[in-house]
C-alpha cells in the first residue's frame, strides 16, 4: 500500500483516490517518488528509493517485462478479486509485488436515471475501462444492454465517433 500510494500521489485518477483513502484509513504514509509518469489508460510509473516501480493494469505490468506469475492464477480463483471491477497490479525491481481489487458502488440514483432515459426511448451505451465481466454486471443492474468494457480512453472516443457516424445524437 505504501508503494502504491507513493505512485498514486503523482497521478489524478479515481483509483489513486481510493489508494489514498485506504492509506489514510490505515495510517500509511508515502515514500518519496521521483520521475512519476502517468500512462493514460494503463497506469503510473516512477522511482521510489532508487527502484523503478509501476502501478496499473496487467497489460501495463507485462509491457515492462514483468510476469504476473502464480499470483495471477491465485487471484483468478479468489472470490474477492472476482467481484472487482478493476484489478491493479504493483510491480517493482522487475517483479510483481501485489495486486489491488477495486469495487465501486452505483451512485444513489443511477438506476432510476437510466430507466427513465430508456423509457424516453434513448439507446443507452455504457463505455467502461473496467473488465467486460464487471462492466456487464453494472450494465445489468442499470438495465443497459449495450455494454462495452475494457476500453482505454482512445477506445471510448472511437466508440462515440462510431455511434455519431451511424447518425445518432451522442451525449456523454
Amino acid at each position: 500500500l505504501k508503494l502504491a500510494l507513493s505512485l498514486s500521489l503523482g497521478a489524478s485518477h479515481p483509483l489513486g483516490d481510493a489508494v489514498r483513502d485506504a492509506a489514510i484509513d490505515r495510517d500509511v504514509t508515502a515514500e518519496p517518488a521521483e520521475a512519476i509518469e502517468v500512462v493514460p489508460g494503463l497506469g503510473v510509473k516512477g522511482t521510489i528509493n532508487g527502484v523503478k516501480a509501476l502501478f496499473g493494469s496487467a497489460e501495463f505490468i507485462r509491457s515492462a517485462g514483468i510476469s504476473l506469475g502464480v499470483l495471477e492464477q491465485v487471484i483468478s480463483r479468489d472470490p474477492g478479486f472476482g467481484e472487482a471491477q478493476t484489478v491493479s497490479w504493483l510491480g517493482g525491481a522487475g517483479r510483481v509485488i501485489g495486486a489491488f481489487a477495486f469495487v465501486d458502488g452505483l451512485r444513489p440514483h443511477a438506476e432510476a436515471v437510466t430507466r427513465a432515459l430508456a423509457a424516453d426511448g434513448l439507446h443507452l451505451v455504457m463505455l467502461s475501462g473496467d473488465r467486460q465481466s464487471a462492466a456487464a454486471a453494472v450494465g445489468r443492474a442499470l438495465a443497459i444492454a449495450d455494454v462495452r468494457g475494457g476500453l482505454k480512453p482512445a477506445g471510448k472516443v472511437q466508440a462515440l465517433k462510431a455511434l455519431a457516424a451511424e447518425g445518432r445524437s451522442v451525449a456523454m
